[in-house]
């Protein structure tokens, strides 16, 4: 097995999008995804 480097650039301005959540009814799944949407600090 290979692991590829991968490099994330920020971008200079807030993206934009639609994100259509699994059907899982996992609260952990969709605790993630929410996380992942949050704003940083």
């Amino acid at each position: 097995m290979t692991l590829e480097k991968l490099t994330i650039v920020p971008t200079s301005k807030p993206l934009e999008g639609r994100v259509s959540p699994p059907g899982s009814k996992s609260i952990t799944n969709r605790a993630l995804l929410v996380a992942g949407l949050a704003k940083g600090a």
